[in-house]
């Protein structure tokens, strides 16, 4: 009678076994969930909305690749240039040396070191840039990415809706197929987010690196 009570209070309606001990040990485990959904179904408007955001990002990031790809061909060019008037120098250098004209010589040197110092400068600004135009294209890949794992996604959304609505994962249906064909898609989305990732903080290495020339070139340090 106590046994009972306590079931009652606890809410369940159950009714307790007369001999426990006879009781098939496969009776008393929980019945197995067969209406499995891994991937649950979202609103078509919450795709949408997702799949423009990710356009957008893609447009931008195109845009901003191609900028960063022309800077960086800029620097590479002023860094030639840069070069041949370290060169110059070098060779205004050498001749006082060997006309044992120490003023000239000095003048030369100083002007050399200058010079070397903004060629440092410029290297490391190509480099940034080069650094922005790989982080660019790494975000661009990922929108792609997004933009075809939210194309599957609503594909799924659609199919399900065909269907009468949602079918339990794992029946090998065309639906399951496609809910698969969507993760595989969604885990490629992520892949390349862990790229950008990686390429954001290249960027910002190229940014302090950036800093440090500066800082070298003004005499600083």
């Amino acid at each position: 009678m106590r046994a009972a009570s306590l079931w009652c209070c606890l809410g369940l309606t159950a009714a307790i076994p007369t001999v426990a001990r006879t009781q098939d040990p496969a009776a008393r485990a929980p019945a197995a969930d067969t209406f499995i959904v891994v991937l649950p179904s979202r609103s078509p408007e919450a795709i949408l909305a997702d799949r423009e955001r990710a356009r957008r990002v893609q447009d931008d990031a195109e845009t901003r690749g191609a900028d960063e790809r022309a800077r960086t061909a800029d620097y590479g060019a002023r860094i030639e240039t840069k070069k041949l008037e370290i060169d110059a120098a070098d060779a205004r250098v050498k001749t006082a040396k060997k006309q044992k004209q120490d003023a000239d010589r000095a003048t030369a040197e100083s002007e050399k070191r200058v010079l070397e110092r903004q060629r440092g400068v410029l290297e490391r600004q190509r480099d940034l840039h080069n650094s922005l135009a790989l982080l660019a294209q790494a975000e661009a890949d990922w929108a792609a990415a997004s933009v075809s794992a939210l194309d599957l996604e609503m594909q799924l959304v659609s199919r399900r809706t065909q269907a009468g609505g949602t079918i339990p994962s794992g029946t090998g249906s065309v639906v399951g197929e496609l809910e698969r064909r969507t993760l595989e898609a969604q885990r490629n989305q992520e892949d390349k987010r862990a790229l950008v990732s990686s390429r954001r903080s290249d960027a910002i290495a190229g940014q302090i690196e950036l800093i440090k020339a500066l800082a070298f070139a003004a005499g600083v340090n």
